[in-house]
């Protein structure tokens, strides 16, 4: 009887185990910081060992992915927050799934602070869970700044704020537009390397566009050229000088 019983238990173990392992769920960035108003675009593994496919759809599916987030911001804790991933695809049995999702279209990184991020897939009542991923939001440290009108209107102001952050082992300058008590962003763009000899130099131009000189290098000196209108704001070029002024490239 008692032999019964224990063949019995593992039987019912070994039916368990396999459910439980049918889905590996990951998720990772590309780096650790970001500056405020950064594009940030996570990937998430689905790895599926599941009988049966993984239907992810907007109208007709059996399973749902969502990405979690929970945030430190200046010492207050948030709840934990879901959004779904909208997406058409089906995920078939022994398959990986690769995708990119842009997670600053579903959630507000406005504010600074650390951020706990992980993917969750929901089917038939079980829910698969990645390992966390930690990373954090910076608002950066400010060298220079030009308040400006907003070209055609006289009652929006911008300010183009110059900043810089340390990012894996050096530091990156960063061009930030918003309103004057950074409720709204107009748009934050990587400038490249930063070497801090020189300060930087906001001017604007006859043409309503502002551009801001910085030094990129030990010899090279980086000018960035912006456009903003009430749709947002627009990186239009960067080109980069030697110290004699000869022109050594051109980025966009």
């Amino acid at each position: 009887m008692r032999k019964q019983w224990w063949v019995g238990t593992c039987m019912l173990f070994l039916g368990i185990l396999p459910v439980m392992g049918q889905v590996r769920m990951g998720i990772t960035l590309p780096r650790r910081s970001y500056v405020v108003g950064e594009s940030i675009a996570a990937t998430v593994v689905v790895q599926s060992q599941s009988p049966m496919p993984l239907v992810l759809g907007r109208e007709h599916h059996n399973a749902e992915l969502l990405l979690e987030i929970s945030s430190n911001q200046g010492g207050r804790g948030r709840q934990p927050e879901r959004k779904r991933v909208q997406r058409d695809i089906v995920i078939m049995p022994g398959t990986t799934m690769r995708d990119i999702v842009e997670i600053t279209s579903l959630y507000n990184f406005l504010g600074p602070g650390n951020y706990r991020l992980h993917a969750v897939l929901l089917h038939e009542g079980a829910g698969y869970l990645s390992a966390t991923f930690a990373f954090d939001v910076v608002r950066g440290i400010e060298m220079r700044a030009l308040r400006q009108m907003l070209p055609g209107y006289s009652d929006i102001e911008l300010v183009y704020s110059f900043r810089y952050a340390s990012r894996e082992g050096r530091e990156e300058a960063f061009m930030v537009i918003e309103s004057p008590d950074g409720r709204s962003l107009f748009g934050t763009f990587a400038l490249g390397p930063l070497l801090r000899l020189y300060q930087p130099v906001i001017r604007a131009r006859a043409d309503g566009t502002v551009a801001v000189v910085h030094q990129s290098g030990r010899n090279r000196f980086s000018r960035s050229i912006f456009r903003v209108d009430r749709g947002g704001a627009e990186f239009v070029e960067q080109r980069h000088f030697r110290s004699d002024g000869s022109l050594i490239s051109q980025d966009r």
